[in-house]
């Protein structure tokens, strides 16, 4: 058991959702932490049999009981990390987080929340204004947010009348500023007519 806990001390902690066709969430994370030379633990929120875009009414499974059990688990035995990573939630598990968030956040850990709710103006199937509501509450404790130009828009309750690098660069600010986040990461920026993407990068430091 020692040596598992020193591949997972220190290590990040990656909470998101499973799905089982899709390169999305878990999918994507797993492999591109790897790459960076950094070993992730992950509590899985959700396994989906695909992703909600595109492929009709995906099914679900909640796994926000058993969340609790691994937390536990992991807390007995010692478990240290580094750095904590939320990415697509759902609703148990963004409640389950809102209510957990508080102990990484009081041990000093580097926080990255990417608040996955919805893209092209729209929110996902199954997010509503509500999940909304408590999301705004999670991000306060992240110490880096990269959120697209649509989550911003819903997390500051406005329009997002364009999806320029001027625009991005104005709501990272706000945002910041409101949430108290000190490094907000804006992705989906539109470059160009040819809407060539890239992302703008606000730090208060």
């Amino acid at each position: 058991m020692i040596g598992v806990k020193k591949m997972v001390n220190g290590g990040v902690l990656v909470s998101q959702d499973l799905s089982c066709a899709g390169q999305v969430s878990l999918s994507a994370a797993l492999p591109v932490l790897g790459a960076c030379g950094l070993s992730p633990t992950i509590l899985p929120t959700a396994i989906l049999s695909t992703h909600t875009g595109g492929f009709g009414e995906n099914t679900f499974l909640s796994l926000n009981n058993e969340m609790a059990k691994i937390m536990a688990h992991w807390q007995k035995v010692g478990f240290d990390f580094s750095a904590v990573y939320l990415g697509y939630l759902g609703k148990s598990a963004l409640d389950f987080w809102t209510e957990k968030i508080s102990y990484f956040k009081q041990k000093n850990k580097l926080i990255l929340i990417d608040p996955v709710m919805g893209d092209h103006g729209q929110l996902y199937r199954g997010i509503d204004e509500n999940y909304v509501i408590k999301m705004r509450n999670l991000v306060k404790s992240a110490t880096i947010l990269t959120p697209n130009m649509t989550e911003v828009a819903f997390l500051l309750g406005k329009k997002a009348t364009s999806n320029s690098l001027k625009t991005a660069t104005e709501f990272a600010a706000e945002l910041s500023s409101q949430f108290g986040v000190p490094n907000v990461i804006i992705t989906g920026i539109s470059l160009n007519k040819e809407k060539i993407s890239g992302s703008w990068n606000y730090s208060r430091s």
